[in-house]
């Protein structure tokens, strides 16, 4: 990953959104390239980007800026979705601020001097966590993927994944976004992530055939072990490792590998840490809970043919002793 500058000139009239923050817009007379005159738009991302989180698009787009608790916040939302749609997406994307501001409570510091979102309207099949510029295709936003995209942010953008078959570390995280999004509107935080959890963990048919770390290419943006389960096992470890230690791994890994990749075992060693008992039984158990969920292929059909090690006061074997040991 490398820091970049992006300086686009386009037909006079075109808007050119990108990674980073906008340096500069500069104007320029009829030519022959250009006869009814161009512009020079230049953006420079400070940060390292991933090849395949680069944001390049150029259209009719209305753009703006503000600065919220020191992060620059842009909306850009292409003039063709019509008057009605784009307010309605406007009310989305001003939430971003605070979604940032509640992420960054579990997470650490907001990584970027920038972030912001980009609303376009081919019918791209999906949208996708671009550094500091999530961008939305189809025209529309919603509140669930923007949690979610926002959460990438951290997850995915600022700590990548080391090879592909660790996808799962980022989507789990990206997707507990949601799950903290849904238990931010209930009325208990905590039994709404409960809740959650178990519904996820009572699944059953082919939830639990595919081990997120082993995962099938063509499966890969398509898989409950790529999204549902992981982010379940990441609820579940907020139960053994307690609110706050959990909070405290997850900005160590922040700290420890923003800017660069993460392994699965780099990964669950930093939660290994974080363990309230440290006893060798509780570590190996630890271990024992990783195999469970990120590196088990199961049988179909749930019941036992799933983890059997989840946390305290959720569905399924806890992971402590009645006395709060691990023997």
């Amino acid at each position: 990953m490398c820091s970049s500058d992006l300086s686009d000139t386009v037909t006079a009239g075109r808007t050119v959104v990108a990674n980073g923050e906008l340096v500069s817009v500069r104007h320029h007379p009829a030519s022959k390239e250009f006869p009814g005159g161009s512009v020079t738009w230049n953006w420079h991302a400070g940060m390292p980007v991933a090849s395949y989180l680069v944001e390049d698009s150029v259209g009719t787009y209305s753009l703006t800026s503000r600065v919220v608790n020191g992060i620059r916040f842009y909306q850009a939302q292409d003039l063709s979705i019509s008057a009605a749609q784009r307010a309605k997406n406007l009310a989305i994307m001003d939430m971003q601020p605070d979604i940032t501001a509640f992420e960054s409570q579990f997470n650490g510091p907001f990584p970027f001097a920038s972030d912001g979102i980009i609303i376009g309207t081919p019918e791209a099949g999906f949208d996708e966590e671009m550094e500091g510029m999530i961008a939305f295709a189809g025209g529309e936003i919603d509140t669930d993927t923007l949690y979610h995209e926002n959460m990438h942010q951290w997850w995915g953008d600022n700590v990548t994944e080391a090879n592909y078959r660790y996808t799962f570390f980022k989507e789990g995280m990206a997707t507990v976004a949601e799950f903290l999004y849904h238990a931010r509107l209930a009325k208990n935080f905590q039994a709404s992530l409960v809740s959650q959890f178990n519904a996820v963990y009572g699944q059953g048919k082919d939830f639990w055939t595919g081990a997120p770390s082993d995962p099938e290419p063509y499966t890969l943006f398509d898989s409950s072990s790529t999204y549902d389960r992981p982010a379940a096992a990441y609820i579940a470890l907020r139960q053994i490792l307690g609110h706050a230690n959990f909070t405290k791994a997850l900005q160590q890994i922040q700290r420890t590998y923003g800017g660069a990749s993460i392994t699965e075992t780099q990964l669950e060693a930093v939660f290994h840490r974080w363990l309230p008992v440290r006893s060798q039984a509780c570590q190996q158990r630890l271990s024992q809970f990783f195999t469970q969920w990120f590196d088990t292929a199961y049988r179909t059909g749930g019941g036992a043919n799933r983890p059997r090690i989840t946390g305290p006061g959720l569905a399924g074997p806890g992971f402590y002793t009645a006395g709060g040991t691990c023997a």
